[in-house]
Order: C-alpha cells, then sequence, then structure tokens
C-alpha cells in the first residue's frame, strides 16, 4: 500500500472528500481516512488521492510507495511531492499539475510524459535528482516556467524531453551519452548548454534562437547525426560557438558534420 503524508493543513478537505464519497458525516483521524480510502471499491486508493487534489487546494506531499503510477497526479494541485522510495516515475505521472519543487532520492528513470505541463516548475538540479540516468520522451517538454537544469548524472535523454520550455536558459548534462531527436526543439532563452562526449541526434537544438554556447566533454569526438540539429541557432548563423577539450580541437573540425561548424569549434581553454 502506498502511504502519503500531507504536510500541510488539508486533512479536512480530505475527510470532506471521503465522506462525499461515502455518505457518511463522521469526524475521520487520519488513520480512519485511510480505512475509508481503501474500503471503497470502485476507486483505488492512488485514484481516490489523485481526484481530491484536483479539486482543492495546493497539497505538499511527501510518499514512501515505491512508484508513482501513471496518471496519479494528473492535473494536481500539488507544491512540492518527495518519493522517498519511488524508482519509477510512470507515463503522465505529474502531467499539467502545479509541482514546483520535487524529490526522487532513488528514481533512475523518469518515463514519457511524466511532468509535462508542469508550469511552476523553475529548476531541476542533482539534489532532486541524485541518481537520475534516462530521462524518456518528452518528459518535461512544454514545462515553460523551466529556466535552468543541471543533472550531471543523466546518460539519456530522450526525444522532446525538454523541447518548447521557452524559459530555459541554462542546461547542463555532463554525464550525457545520447541526447535524441529535438530534446531542445523551440526552446527560445536557452542560452547555455554544458554536455559530455555526447552523442547529437538530428535536430536537438532546432528553433534555440538564443544558443551561443555549447560546451562538450569526453575524451573523443561524438556523433553529430545531421546539421540540422543547430538549425535557426547563432551557432549555424556564424554568431555563436561550440567548446571542446582542447586535444580534440582538430578532430572536431575534420568530423562528419561537425567540420560544418570548423569556424565555431574553439578550445575550451578560451571560455571566458
Amino acid at each position: 500500500m502506498a502511504y502519503y503524508k500531507i504536510l500541510d493543513t488539508a486533512l479536512t478537505a480530505i475527510a470532506n472528500a471521503i465522506r462525499s464519497k461515502t455518505g457518511r458525516s463522521a469526524a475521520l483521524t487520519p488513520a480512519q481516512m485511510v480505512t475509508e480510502i481503501n474500503s471503497l471499491p470502485d476507486e483505488e486508493p492512488d485514484a481516490l488521492l489523485s481526484r481530491i487534489l484536483q479539486n482543492n487546494r495546493t497539497y505538499d506531499i511527501e510518499t514512501s510507495a515505491p512508484g508513482v503510477k501513471d496518471y496519479t497526479f494528473y492535473n494536481a494541485k500539488i507544491g512540492r511531492f518527495a518519493a522517498l522510495n519511488a524508482a519509477r516515475v510512470g507515463i503522465y505521472a505529474f502531467s499539467h499539475s502545479l509541482v514546483s519543487d520535487l524529490y526522487f532520492p532513488v528514481a533512475d528513470t523518469l518515463w514519457g510524459y511524466s511532468f509535462e505541463y508542469c508550469t511552476e516548475l523553475t529548476t531541476l538540479t542533482a539534489a532532486m535528482f541524485p541518481v537520475l540516468q534516462n530521462l524518456s520522451q518528452y518528459v518535461f517538454w512544454y514545462c515553460t516556467g523551466l529556466v535552468s537544469v543541471v543533472l550531471p548524472a543523466v546518460t539519456t535523454i530522450g526525444q522532446y524531453t525538454f523541447a518548447y520550455d521557452t524559459a530555459l536558459e541554462t542546461a547542463e548534462f555532463e554525464g550525457a551519452t545520447t541526447v535524441s531527436y529535438r530534446a531542445f526543439h523551440q526552446d527560445t532563452a536557452l542560452a547555455r548548454v554544458k554536455l559530455g562526449g555526447t552523442s547529437i541526434a538530428a535536430q536537438v537544438f532546432a528553433g534555440c534562437t538564443s544558443l551561443t554556447q555549447l560546451v562538450m566533454g569526453g575524451t573523443t569526438v561524438p556523433s553529430l547525426a545531421n546539421v540540422n540539429a543547430f538549425d535557426g541557432t547563432p551557432i549555424a548563423a556564424g554568431a555563436g560557438y561550440i567548446y571542446v577539450p582542447d586535444a580534440l580541437v582538430s578532430a572536431y573540425k575534420a568530423a562528419t558534420n561537425w567540420a560544418t561548424f570548423a569556424a565555431q569549434i574553439k578550445p575550451v581553454s578560451e571560455l571566458a
């Protein structure tokens, strides 16, 4: 069973919602609320909690559940959500919710669309997701309040993961090995990206009209699938730069597709 700790004064609202479902009028202790929820034959506990959260004030929640199921907090009014033991975050789990602060200390994968349209999120940090490695497709797209992302443990960034995050200014993924199709598509405020020795798919930065600085790490030149990865960027227009390890400058300038941007490739030691 999933256990949730409500951190604000919303217990009365939850009790009222339970009473409206059961038809009873008696006062309920927190322990009795759990019993009442579990006794409902036509709605699982997670589903009932989700329905309550969609219709009342903003809540802060801490849970020891082993995962967050698909759609559980879709459109929910959540402020802070801490999932202490959740290894899995399901598809659409928080889609369109008002969540603004997250803590997932053991989650290593976020599945598709799990935080899409979460417009109250402003930052994503390693403190929130200390062991996160895999971002599936569309996870944070249309998070239009997101300004900064620093997730050094992430290795895989799925297609459209941060697409249309129009307030995003900086993104750092020093451990990333793969960035998929249109991962940052149309992020018009994105000015600086830091990656590892990361393979870059087609149109990853297409439409990023503020991208003037891409910093690459690693010890070898990664693949660049297509020169359209930089379509519509200052880098493609000759006004932005790609900073690479000093020892790899010549190799980058000669590599397939990277060679198109040879004039924009500089050693990282020149980075101010």
